[in-house]
């Protein structure tokens, strides 16, 4: 992640390495010259005392000016790698039909953790670690033992995070998954909306948005505990080097062996090098903890683009187990190949539209495997987003009837209009005034069920596709209007229809019927 990140542009990170050293060197200096400033007080030399005033401002400013700038180009770097991902992440969901709120978690939650927990930290060690070099040679240019003392205390100093780091991990990846389960909780209910006002659940809702949102406070609350406790000790150690530096100093002192400023300076530097330390071992830490997160954003980065759909020949199913929270379990062995007409048939409850969306890669399987075989018979990973699936329940957008079925592609709005007539949408449409052009609003939609399911056909023969996977599509039409439907649909290539209300005639139509059976 981090490589991608730097590659996004190289450039611009070689620059934010430039003014991150100018910073460090230049912050190191600002601390050195009191060295020379209190010794040019002690021996009454007030023009030199005053030419160290100026050069410290100096090189203040340029320190400030420098953090300023280096600020800004990792903001830069990060929002340009932000975006490349997002596009990534997005693109992976498109071809491979995924859980809403696990694609909301990573766009938002996770590259937000993302934000604070890694690049942000890694950026505030990396500089920590700079400032900690610096003052090293510093001490090192008065005397070795300051060195060697500072080296001392700072291992032990580093062995702090190796004791924190398996829990501070854990609880950051509880933190991702307890968001995931409160986004995902949320969406169902939400979906549900207009039944939880029907049936005057709202208290349900209020009661188990909370009871989730607590569970999401408390893996926050944790992992604020794993990093507090840790810091502390880290503190705790720091202490020793922050008091003991000046002490040794000013033993020094006393056996002439360094000038009274070092003093001083010494005691500057020693604070600077522990809580620099401190602060960069502590956002190592913290970026280590979000190695889950990481692994789970690179899958966009390493996905293999898909194949498209003209490419697939077979899909098959073998000893697949779908299972449910109520320890239902669904079994399937099954196989659609290029060209055939297949009608699946059973009563409710035996995984009819489970099983497409099996295929559709909404469902996983708990157990078994699912193969997408291409013309040679190699199993190849391909873009299910094309694949001609109409679900059960399907979305009407606002705008005219014709947008609907067009998708909003004016390109296609003279076949659309020859079109309606193979689904048998012209007589309906002939009894509004606007006809093709009536507009349609969701959140009043005074369209029968027939007349939705024939302009959901529609919108599916219109964007052709090799593989057509219908459920109940014509389940609220009546039986002279489904044959004739049927007839058109299987002039398409690859057809499996989900249905159960269809008499022997139209069944004789298909080439084969696949009749599934509940579980024992």
């Amino acid at each position: 992640m981090l490589k991608k990140w730097i590659k996004t542009n190289p450039g611009r990170i070689f620059a934010l390495i430039f003014f991150s050293v100018v910073l460090q060197v230049f912050s190191t200096t600002s601390y050195y010259l009191v060295n020379p400033m209190l010794n040019a007080i002690m021996d009454g030399k007030f023009q030199l005392f005053i030419i160290i005033i100026i050069s410290k401002f100096i090189v203040d400013q340029i320190a400030n000016g420098s953090l300023s700038y280096g600020t800004y180009l990792y903001e830069v770097q990060t929002q340009d790698f932000y975006h490349s991902l997002r596009k990534q992440n997005v693109k992976f969901y498109v071809e491979n039909p995924s859980n809403l709120s696990e694609m909301e978690n990573d766009l938002t939650s996770n590259l937000d953790l993302l934000d604070e927990n890694y690049f942000m930290q890694v950026f505030i060690a990396f500089n920590n670690i700079l400032y900690v070099v610096c003052v090293f040679l510093a001490l090192l240019s008065y005397n070795w033992i300051l060195v060697f003392y500072s080296f001392f205390v700072a291992i032990i100093s580093l062995m702090v995070p190796k004791i924190f780091e398996k829990f501070s991990t854990k609880a950051t990846n509880q933190i991702a998954r307890s968001n995931s389960n409160y986004l995902e909780n949320l969406y169902q209910w939400i979906v549900a909306l207009d039944e939880v006002r029907r049936y005057r659940i709202g208290n349900q809702l209020v009661k188990n948005t909370s009871d989730v949102g607590q569970k999401l406070e408390k893996s926050e609350i944790n992992q604020q505990k794993v990093i507090t406790f840790s810091t502390f000790c880290q503190n705790l150690i720091e202490l020793f080097g922050i008091f003991g530096i000046p002490v040794i100093a000013g033993i020094l002192y006393f056996q002439n062996k360094v000038q009274f400023g070092t003093i001083v300076a010494a005691g500057y530097l020693a604070n600077g090098i522990f809580s620099s330390l401190g602060e960069a071992i502590s956002a190592l830490t913290i970026a280590r903890s979000t190695h889950e997160v990481r692994q789970e954003l690179n899958k966009y980065c390493k996905t293999k683009p898909a194949l498209p759909i003209n490419k697939l020949k077979t899909i098959k199913i073998e000893d697949g187990k779908v299972k449910f929270s109520n320890n239902d379990v669904l079994s399937y062995n099954f196989e659609l190949n290029y060209g055939d007409h297949i009608l699946v048939t059973g009563p409710s409850g035996s995984g009819k539209s489970t099983l497409l969306k099996i295929i559709t890669g909404q469902q996983k399987l708990a157990s078994g495997t699912i193969k997408y075989l291409n013309f040679e018979d190699k199993p190849k990973k391909f873009n299910l987003s094309q694949l001609g699936y109409l679900p059960q329940e399907n979305i009407l957008f606002p705008g005219s009837i014709l947008k609907n079925i067009t998708m909003f592609n004016d390109k296609l709005d003279a076949e659309a209009k020859e079109i309606v007539n193979d689904v048998q949408l012209a007589k309906d449409l002939s009894k509004f005034d606007k006809g093709i052009y009536t507009e349609i609003d969701p959140n009043n939609i005074t369209l029968s069920g027939g007349q939705k399911q024939k302009i959901f056909l529609a919108r599916a023969l219109i964007h052709p596709a090799k593989f057509l996977l219908l459920d109940e599509a014509l389940s609220a039409i009546d039986s002279k209007t489904s044959t004739l439907i049927i007839k058109r649909l299987l002039k398409e290539k690859t057809v499996l229809l989900v249905a159960h209300n269809l008499s022997s005639s139209q069944k004789e139509l298909f080439t084969k019927e696949i009749h599934l059976h509940e579980e024992d």
